[in-house]
Protein backbone atom coordinates (compact mmCIF):
# COMPACT_ATOMS: atom_id res chain seq x y z
CA UNK A 1 0.00 0.00 0.00
CA UNK A 2 1.29 3.45 -0.87
CA UNK A 3 -0.10 6.78 0.20
CA UNK A 4 0.81 10.41 0.05
CA UNK A 5 -0.26 13.48 1.97
CA UNK A 6 0.88 17.05 2.41
CA UNK A 7 1.65 18.17 5.95
CA UNK A 8 2.40 21.69 7.16
CA UNK A 9 5.62 21.23 9.13
CA UNK A 10 6.01 24.83 10.29
CA UNK A 11 4.61 24.15 13.82
CA UNK A 12 6.79 21.04 14.22
CA UNK A 13 9.92 22.84 13.01
CA UNK A 14 9.21 25.78 15.34
CA UNK A 15 8.80 23.33 18.23
CA UNK A 16 12.08 21.58 17.37
CA UNK A 17 13.84 24.94 17.16
CA UNK A 18 12.55 25.84 20.64
CA UNK A 19 13.67 22.49 22.08
CA UNK A 20 17.13 22.89 20.52
CA UNK A 21 17.55 26.40 21.93
CA UNK A 22 16.40 25.34 25.41
CA UNK A 23 18.41 22.10 25.64
CA UNK A 24 21.27 22.40 23.13
CA UNK A 25 20.28 18.91 21.96
CA UNK A 26 20.31 18.13 18.24
CA UNK A 27 16.68 17.14 17.86
CA UNK A 28 15.56 16.70 14.27
CA UNK A 29 12.40 16.00 12.35
CA UNK A 30 13.56 12.37 12.16
CA UNK A 31 13.72 12.27 15.98
CA UNK A 32 10.21 13.72 16.22
CA UNK A 33 8.75 11.28 13.66
CA UNK A 34 10.43 8.33 15.42
CA UNK A 35 8.91 9.43 18.73
CA UNK A 36 5.47 9.84 17.09
CA UNK A 37 5.76 6.36 15.57
CA UNK A 38 6.64 4.93 18.97
CA UNK A 39 3.65 6.61 20.61
CA UNK A 40 1.34 5.36 17.83
CA UNK A 41 2.63 1.79 18.18
CA UNK A 42 2.18 1.99 21.95
CA UNK A 43 -1.40 3.23 21.54
CA UNK A 44 -2.20 0.45 19.04
CA UNK A 45 -0.49 -2.71 20.36
CA UNK A 46 -1.65 -4.73 17.35
CA UNK A 47 0.76 -2.62 15.28
CA UNK A 48 3.69 -3.55 17.53
CA UNK A 49 4.15 -7.19 16.52
CA UNK A 50 6.55 -9.43 14.67
CA UNK A 51 5.64 -12.16 12.21
CA UNK A 52 6.85 -15.62 13.18
CA UNK A 53 5.85 -18.66 11.12
CA UNK A 54 2.77 -16.85 9.83
CA UNK A 55 1.60 -15.67 13.26
CA UNK A 56 1.71 -12.18 14.71
CA UNK A 57 3.56 -12.15 18.02
CA UNK A 58 3.09 -9.04 20.22
CA UNK A 59 6.34 -7.40 21.27
CA UNK A 60 7.01 -6.52 24.90
CA UNK A 61 8.61 -3.13 24.19
CA UNK A 62 8.16 -0.44 21.56
CA UNK A 63 11.46 -0.21 19.68
CA UNK A 64 12.15 1.83 16.54
CA UNK A 65 15.12 1.30 14.25
CA UNK A 66 16.70 4.24 12.40
CA UNK A 67 19.11 4.24 9.46
CA UNK A 68 22.02 6.50 10.43
CA UNK A 69 25.18 7.82 8.79
CA UNK A 70 28.38 6.59 10.43
CA UNK A 71 31.34 8.93 10.11
CA UNK A 72 31.55 12.31 8.45
CA UNK A 73 32.00 12.99 4.77
CA UNK A 74 35.65 13.30 3.84
CA UNK A 75 37.59 13.77 0.59
CA UNK A 76 37.59 10.52 -1.33
CA UNK A 77 40.75 8.46 -0.93
CA UNK A 78 39.81 6.23 -3.81
CA UNK A 79 39.04 7.61 -7.26
CA UNK A 80 36.87 4.55 -7.88
CA UNK A 81 34.31 5.36 -5.17
CA UNK A 82 33.76 9.12 -4.90
CA UNK A 83 30.30 10.64 -5.00
CA UNK A 84 29.37 13.21 -7.64
CA UNK A 85 30.89 16.04 -5.56
CA UNK A 86 34.23 14.23 -5.13
CA UNK A 87 33.66 13.32 -1.48
CA UNK A 88 33.38 9.83 -0.08
CA UNK A 89 29.98 9.25 1.50
CA UNK A 90 29.60 8.12 5.09
CA UNK A 91 28.72 4.50 5.73
CA UNK A 92 25.21 3.62 6.88
CA UNK A 93 24.27 1.66 9.95
CA UNK A 94 21.26 1.06 12.15
CA UNK A 95 20.42 2.46 15.55
CA UNK A 96 17.58 0.89 17.52
CA UNK A 97 15.97 3.00 20.23
CA UNK A 98 14.35 0.68 22.75
CA UNK A 99 11.22 1.74 24.61
CA UNK A 100 11.07 4.88 22.48
CA UNK A 101 7.53 5.57 23.67
CA UNK A 102 8.88 6.20 27.19
CA UNK A 103 11.75 8.52 26.19
CA UNK A 104 11.91 12.24 25.50
CA UNK A 105 13.19 13.82 22.30
CA UNK A 106 16.52 14.81 23.85
CA UNK A 107 17.17 11.29 25.13
CA UNK A 108 16.31 9.81 21.72
CA UNK A 109 18.56 12.32 19.99
CA UNK A 110 21.46 11.52 22.33
CA UNK A 111 21.10 7.79 21.69
CA UNK A 112 21.05 8.35 17.93
CA UNK A 113 24.24 10.38 18.11
CA UNK A 114 26.10 7.78 20.22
Amino acid sequence: MLGEMTVNLEPALAYLDTVQKETNAKVTLTTLVGKALGLAMSAVPDANCKMLFGKLIPLKTVDVCFLVAIGAEKPSASPSSPSADGKQSADLGKATITEIDKKGLCEISTELLD
